[in-house]
C-alpha cells in the first residue's frame, strides 16, 4: 500500500503523534481518547458547526462538514440538549480512537494489525510524517516570535492538545512549565476545548486514583493551564 498524506484533520493529526513509529504501537492509550475527543469538538468548533452558549457546545443549525467521522459525533450532539464541553470529551471515548483509526486506515495512511491478546501494532506508512507534526505542535509553544493570534487556529490547538494531553515526545516537561504563558495564550486561542479537556483529565484521574499527580503538578488552579 502506498502511503498517503495526513488528513488535514485535528484528530488525525492528535492520533499520529501518539504513535511510536519504532515500536509501531499507541501511547498513551488511556487517555488518548480524551485528546481525540476534544480535538473533534475543536475541529467542529473552527468549523462553525459548534458554539458556546454558557459553557455548553451546542450545534449551529444544520451545518454539516462532509467527513463522516466528524459528521458522526455531530449528529449525536444534534440530538441531545447542550453538555458542557467536558462531559462530551469524556463520552465514547474508545467509539471515537476506533473511528480515528479506521479514518486513517482506509485513507492509505496506517496499517494496523490487529491482535486478540496483545496490543494491536499500528504502522504508519511514512513515519517521517509524525516528525513532520512533531514539529508543527511545538512550534507555536516554543517560538515566541509569532503573537499567539497570529498562529493558525488548528495548529494552535494541535500544540495546546499535545502538551495538556501530555502526548509523548512533543514537549518535555520543562518546556511546558517554562512555556506557560504562552501555552495559555495558544489555549485561549483554541476555543473552549482546552480547558474542557483539562477538567476532564483530572475528574478521570481523581476518580480511578490512577496516576494523578503528574497532571496535578501540570494544571494549576484558575485559568492557567500548567503549573
Amino acid at each position: 500500500m502506498h502511503a498517503k498524506p495526513a488528513p488535514d484533520c485535528l484528530p488525525a493529526k492528535l492520533y499520529l503523534l501518539a504513535c511510536d513509529t519504532k515500536r509501531r504501537r499507541l501511547r498513551s492509550v488511556n487517555v488518548l481518547g480524551y485528546v481525540l475527543r476534544a480535538g473533534i469538538l475543536t475541529e467542529l468548533q473552527h468549523r462553525g458547526c459548534l458554539e458556546d452558549q454558557d459553557g455548553r457546545a451546542a450545534p449551529v443549525g444544520d451545518v454539516r462538514t462532509g467527513d463522516p467521522m466528524l459528521d458522526w459525533v455531530l449528529r449525536e450532539l444534534v440530538s441531545m440538549r447542550p453538555r458542557k464541553w467536558e462531559k462530551l470529551i469524556q463520552r465514547d471515548r474508545t467509539r471515537t480512537l476506533q473511528a480515528v483509526e479506521r479514518q486513517l486506515e482506509a485513507a492509505g495512511v496506517i496499517e494496523v494489525e490487529r491482535r486478540d491478546w496483545l496490543s494491536d501494532r499500528v504502522s504508519v506508512l511514512k513515519p517521517g510524517m509524525v516528525d513532520e507534526l512533531r514539529s508543527e505542535a511545538s512550534l507555536p509553544l516554543l517560538d515566541h516570535s509569532r503573537p499567539a493570534l497570529q498562529v493558525p487556529r488548528q495548529q494552535a490547538a494541535l500544540s495546546v492538545m499535545a502538551a495538556v494531553g501530555r502526548v509523548p515526545g512533543v514537549f518535555t516537561v520543562r518546556q511546558r512549565r517554562r512555556n506557560r504563558k504562552r501555552l495559555n495564550e495558544l489555549a485561549g486561542h483554541s476555543g473552549e476545548t482546552p480547558e474542557a479537556l483539562k477538567t476532564a483529565l483530572l475528574d478521570r484521574f481523581d476518580e480511578t486514583g490512577e496516576r494523578l499527580a503528574p497532571w496535578n503538578r501540570l494544571f494549576k488552579a484558575g485559568s492557567d493551564m500548567v503549573g
